[in-house]
């Protein structure tokens, strides 16, 4: 068992490192009107206010519900593809959004697997232009099939793919 730490009135970097620094989830981000932006205002346990101190077990989830400001701020669309799981799932939450799901296609046969797939589509797209609400879900689909990269990625160089040069007839 761990003691829920004390997460209202701090901000969301600094809430998420303390979920994960005592043993607990991180799960959702969800954002209501408040003149704070991206400070705790609640801690929920299976939705549910839950007090600091507290005793959960470890590895629970804790939702976070965070001020989004009085206006309707938003966020870029963060490039994910490439990227491992828990990588994209840091990036996501670094841009106020939440990871919506994310999906393993055919090439996902092993545990080691699972741990090298890398996105290789999500929605929404990466745009440079396009913004989302902050909470907005990202959805994710992973592969360890390069393959599937988009033709202009350059994220992920495997060195079998580096040209040999032929220096015996030299």
């Amino acid at each position: 068992m761990v003691a829920v730490p004390s997460l209202v009135n701090l901000p969301k970097r600094q809430a998420i490192s303390m979920i994960e620094s005592s043993g607990l989830e991180i799960g959702t981000l969800r954002y209501i009107p408040d003149i704070s932006i991206d400070l705790v205002i609640k801690q929920l346990y299976n939705g549910k206010e839950i007090p600091e101190g507290d005793s959960l077990q470890k590895g629970s989830v804790i939702d976070l519900v965070l001020g989004k400001g009085l206006s309707n701020q938003r966020t870029p669309v963060p490039d994910l593809i490439g990227y491992n799981l828990e990588s994209a799932k840091n990036k996501i939450l670094g841009s106020s959004l939440n990871l919506g799901t994310f999906i393993y296609d055919n090439t996902i046969k092993t545990g080691d697997d699972t741990l090298n797939a890398f996105v290789y589509k999500q929605n929404p797209e990466f745009n440079p232009d396009v913004s989302l609400q902050l909470g907005s879900g990202i959805y994710l689909w992973m592969t360890v099939d390069s393959a599937k990269l988009p033709a202009d990625s350059t994220l992920l160089i495997s060195p079998d793919t580096t040209p040999a040069v032929d220096t015996s007839s030299k």
